[in-house]
């Protein structure tokens, strides 16, 4: 009678062990689907608030992580994906839209430095403020339409001065030379 017995028990505790072990495993299921629906949230939070660069981030963690639903879970987390990327399209047209001028008239002012004869030191300060400026106005698809007509005019303005600093360097060391004869 004792083997039947020490079978039964050993059966049952396996079959706690195995229900435990299903159990974790859609605990650990559902945390997943949690986290995803935390990140399609987080989509919408930052588009919403401006942030498209994080929001692009978290659109394209949940867009990878897709491929770990399936059935119903995934169908829904699909739906919330595509309205997360409709509202980041939107959000980015509305950025385009109102960071455009702003990016032509920091364009505008770095050419009319290409003419200006303020001194080098002056001039180098208002180059790094109005390139300060662009970065200030953030990234967009837009600002890629006009970088390099910004870059062109900074390189164009800047060079003046790094005419000027290089004869300052220049005039430097042959000073220090001259220096160092009577020091040593």
């Amino acid at each position: 009678e004792y083997p039947d017995l020490l079978l039964a028990s050993e059966l049952k505790q396996q079959l706690s062990t195995w229900r435990k072990a299903l159990q974790d495993s859609a605990d650990d299921y559902k945390q997943s689907l949690d986290q995803q629906h935390k990140k399609i949230s987080s989509v919408f939070r930052f588009a919403q608030a401006g942030h498209l660069a994080r929001a692009k981030q978290f659109y394209l963690k949940a867009e990878k992580a897709l491929n770990g639903f399936s059935g119903k879970d995934r169908a829904a987390l699909e739906e919330r994906l595509q309205e997360a990327q409709k509202t980041l399209g939107d959000m980015g047209d509305w950025r385009n839209f109102a960071t455009e001028p702003k990016y032509i008239e920091l364009c505008e002012a770095m050419e009319s430095l290409n003419a200006s004869k303020l001194h080098p030191d002056k001039l180098a300060n208002e180059i790094k403020g109005l390139q300060q400026q662009w970065k200030a106005v953030g990234q967009s698809d837009i600002s890629e339409q006009y970088w390099p007509r910004f870059k062109l005019a900074a390189d164009t303005a800047y060079q003046p001065c790094a005419e000027f600093f290089t004869e300052r360097h220049q005039l430097r060391e042959q000073n220090l030379s001259q220096r160092q004869q009577f020091v040593i």
